[in-house]
């Protein structure tokens, strides 16, 4: 029987064939040395586990539905198990926003840190505009309908109940199928300077009705100086749906 025959070389300082092959594997051997049984290997999932309720309790609930998603962890990393418990820290520069970046950490004999990215994602019903709006649309309730969207997603101030903008008006273009924010919108004035109003003043047994004079604009619920008409007294009324001024008695 013919044995293979070794590759061998004369010439100083050249490595054999056959001695690069094990010099390679014992290099690849020496890179993945773990401990040697599972009890003494931190387990992926407790890392995942503490990223999660650690970012949790750092992220402010705002009343929507919230999921944590922890970014995968390398299946070929073995670290010595942490026996002092794990410490678990938000990384320099991730304070804010719903992407960061978590470091957690082994104090212990045999020290290690690694790194976890992990996002917060708020859903929650929102509204939606159900169909391109032009700039200075006042809104219907027709214009508006409710979806779960990720809210933590373009900008904040996202309406959830359509009485937050009917009646409102637009203060630039509205697209098909895009959220409906409080900084999109104005309230539309039902009383300009100068206007001729009705001032009401009512009581249990009384009601008053006189003419007068806006001396501000106003939306419904604002609280705006009226000149009485007659008595040329000015007074402190609130702005109604229907564009009447309710004054005290």
């Amino acid at each position: 029987m013919s044995q293979e025959p070794e590759t061998r070389s004369t010439t100083p300082g050249v490595t054999t064939l056959r001695g690069l092959q094990v010099w390679m594997l014992a290099t690849t051997l020496a890179l993945t040395v773990a401990p040697a049984s599972a009890d003494e290997i931190q387990r992926l999932d407790e890392i995942r586990a503490a990223v999660e309720s650690f970012v949790a309790a750092q992220t402010q609930d705002i009343g929507a539905s919230r999921t944590i998603e922890v970014g995968n962890l390398d299946t070929r990393v073995r670290l010595a198990r942490c026996e002092d418990g794990l410490r678990v820290f938000f990384a320099p520069g991730s304070l804010s926003g719903s992407r960061r970046t978590v470091g957690v950490s082994c104090p212990g004999p045999k020290p290690w840190t690694i790194y976890v990215s992990a996002r917060v994602i708020h859903r929650g019903e929102v509204l939606v505009a159900t169909r391109n709006l032009p700039r200075g649309a006042v809104l219907a309730e027709s214009d508006l309908a409710s979806e779960e969207r990720n809210i933590e997603e373009g900008p904040s101030g996202y309406l959830t109940e359509p009485a937050q903008a009917v009646g409102k008006r637009t203060i630039r273009p509205l697209r098909f199928g895009l959220p409906v924010t409080s900084g999109a919108l104005e309230d539309v004035q039902v009383i300009e300077r100068g206007q001729r109003v009705w001032l009401l003043a009512q009581s249990r047994s009384l009601s008053v009705r006189m003419s007068g004079t806006a001396l501000e604009g106003g939306t419904p619920g604002d609280r705006i100086r009226v000149q009485n008409d007659a008595s040329k007294r000015v007074v402190q009324g609130l702005v109604g749906e229907d564009g009447s001024i309710r004054v005290g008695m």
